[in-house]
């Protein structure tokens, strides 16, 4: 999330989503929902899960998490912390560390269909000169958190730090489609996605940039018709 988030939310609240998932959610150091409640209203999606993961990078009297949005109520809510590889790199004469990551998952109702949609973040490897693909445990994790979710119709809208989603999508027991793929997301790369699974038809995606470091990823769903 940017420092002055109101393009974000402007753009968030004109393209009238029914849900959002959110990374880097600024927190107070106390836990609680601070800010977001306010901001989340005016974008017309009241409803809030939330999960702050750790300290956060960009101030030292805050924490830093995940968060899920939703035009209506959320049940069933689950959280899973990711191992932390415990990487640290000198920037700028600072002694930088990987910070906890991991998912937050809720299932929502809407129109008789009952949805699990899912935010994740996955750490930022590239940042300290490491390629995913070393850390096979991680990916592994995620995807046995995702495994451990009901057989409900799926949404998964998230930072993966890479383009390789297969890191993922090899390792969950059913099909993970890309609704936003090689598009760019953030400094010219393709870091950010929302997958679903057959249950759903993609009817169209497009990514919005905006003030934050990583662009508004979209993307307009209808739910496969039954035989």
């Amino acid at each position: 999330m940017p420092a002055d988030p109101s393009s974000f939310w402007t753009a968030l609240r004109d393209a009238e989503v029914d849900v959002a998932a959110l990374q880097e959610v600024r927190f107070p150091a106390s836990g609680q929902i601070g800010e977001l409640a306010q901001a989340a209203e005016r974008a017309g999606l009241p409803h809030i899960a939330f999960y702050p993961l750790s300290a956060a990078c960009f101030r030292e009297d805050e924490l830093s998490g995940l968060a899920l949005l939703s035009r209506h109520p959320f049940r069933n809510k689950q959280q899973a912390k990711l191992p932390n590889p415990g990487l640290s790199h000198e920037r700028n004469g600072t002694i930088q560390t990987s910070y906890d990551k991991g998912l937050l998952s809720a299932v929502l109702d809407r129109n008789g269909h009952s949805v699990r949609v899912v935010s994740l973040h996955a750490p930022p490897f590239h940042r300290f000169g490491r390629a995913p693909d070393e850390f096979g445990s991680i990916w592994a994790a995620l995807a046995a958190s995702i495994g451990t979710l009901d057989d409900l119709p799926l949404l998964v809208g998230g930072d993966f730090n890479t383009g390789r989603r297969e890191l993922l999508t090899e390792h969950v027991n059913w099909r993970l489609h890309q609704a936003i793929g090689d598009r760019k997301t953030h400094f010219d790369k393709a870091t950010d996605d929302i997958l679903y699974t057959d249950a759903f038809e993609l009817v169209n995606s497009r990514v919005i940039e905006t003030q934050s470091d990583h662009a508004l990823c979209l993307a307009e769903f209808e739910p496969v018709s039954g035989p």
